[in-house]
């Protein structure tokens, strides 16, 4: 859970805090301040690697 000034946020809906801080649902931020807008785009995220793999090789060594 995200949360600011100690109020959760739902990353699901549009809101806005104070004056210029917009949180958008598809997880950015906009912030405008002076005529100049400021964008906060999630970062992707990576696919978790998948440590459920057996290697079967000969010789190989259980982890």
């Amino acid at each position: 859970m995200l949360e600011l000034d100690g109020k959760p946020i739902d990353l699901t809906k549009s809101q806005t805090w104070g004056d210029s801080i917009k949180i958008k649902p598809n997880g950015y931020i906009e912030q405008t301040k002076d005529g100049v807008t400021i964008r906060v785009e999630p970062a992707p995220q990576q696919k978790e690697p998948n440590h459920d793999y057996v290697d079967t090789r000969r010789g190989a060594s259980p982890v």
